[in-house]
């Protein structure tokens, strides 16, 4: 499943490549929305495990800021719970 999830970072980087190069039309679609185009977008990858490839890959990457989520969930009395760790 790991080997799977590491076409994230690679799918992340295109969409923001894509967000890069349509600021414009973005500043259109949102023009009632408190969005600060001058900061570059981060991205965020969120999945319940990442391989070791994937996380030192997306460590290395200096711009943009990567950061890398796993997330489980746990019982707790009212039901279920999500807790999201950052992956190193």
């Amino acid at each position: 499943m790991k080997a799977e999830l590491d076409g994230m970072l690679l799918r992340a980087i295109s969409q923001y490549d894509w967000i890069i190069g349509h600021v414009p039309i973005l500043r259109r679609l949102y023009p009632g929305q408190e969005i600060n185009f001058s900061s570059p977008p981060r991205i965020i990858l969120v999945a319940p495990g990442f391989s070791q490839q994937l996380t030192c890959a997306a460590h290395r990457i200096v711009s943009p800021r990567i950061g890398c989520y796993r997330f489980r969930t746990i019982a707790v009395p009212s039901g279920t719970a999500v807790l999201f760790e950052e992956s190193r």
